[in-house]
């Protein structure tokens, strides 16, 4: 489950990809239990020439997506998420020796793109967390 966070009644939940560059969604819920509409949501990216924050709303089927690019990507392929909408998109591109090219590409506010090198069991981490997600969705 996620950390609660006590001030605004809700749980709060961080994803990261270190090394180069950190990405970060925070999921956050208003009242537990309570299905208010979408996760809201948070990317962060940092690196030495950027730091960002934009807020997005993720859905049940945001949720399939990501699970669907974590599967892509574990076999060696790149992914995109999340496919359709006018909202946030992140563009993963591995490469034969572990790096991954991250493009962030956010119509309103921001596209970029970062090399990072995830640490090894990365995938693995994210599949975690997105449980980890579907549990404050469902709770």
């Amino acid at each position: 489950m996620g950390q609660r966070d006590e001030r605004a009644g809700s749980r709060r939940l961080d994803t990261s990809v270190r090394r180069g560059g950190r990405l970060a969604r925070t999921a956050r819920r208003r009242a537990p239990g309570v299905l208010l509409g979408p996760i809201r949501a948070e990317c962060l990216i940092r690196a030495d020439f950027v730091q960002a924050r934009l807020d997005t709303h993720i859905w049940p089927d945001l949720l399939d997506e990501w699970e669907e690019a974590l599967v892509r990507l574990g076999a060696g392929e790149g992914a995109g998420w999340a496919q359709g909408g006018r909202g946030l998109r992140l563009y993963f591109h591995p490469s034969d020796s572990g790096r991954l090219s991250l493009s962030v590409h956010d119509p309103d506010r921001l596209t970029v793109a970062l090399g990072l090198e995830p640490p090894p069991q990365w995938i693995e981490e994210h599949e975690i967390r997105l449980r980890r997600m579907r549990e404050v969705w469902e709770s």
